[in-house]
């Protein structure tokens, strides 16, 4: 399942690996670099910083916007109903 994906991924890229096991690995790649830049923009956005590079901007636009959409489907969370009963 996770082949096929990626596979659609490298398509649309256009990027086929000529060796078998190489999708695995620039899989693996990616989800390191995806997890980085989630991480990265989380910390920019709490501490107010907006980056210089307009291509850097518009990747941290789409993560926040992914993770409101994500946030809108889940509902509240367990620490989000707890904090409006505390006194």
């Amino acid at each position: 399942c996770l082949k096929r994906e990626a596979r659609k991924l490298f398509e649309k890229i256009p990027y086929i690996p000529e060796d078998k096991n190489q999708f695995y690995v620039d899989g693996w790649d990616l989800r390191k670099l995806t997890r980085f830049t989630a991480r990265r923009q989380k910390d920019a956005h709490r501490r107010g910083q907006v980056p210089r590079d307009k291509h850097v901007r518009a990747l941290f636009k789409l993560i926040r916007d992914l993770r409101v959409a994500k946030a809108k489907r889940m509902g509240p969370t367990p620490k989000d109903s707890s904090d409006s009963e505390e006194d």
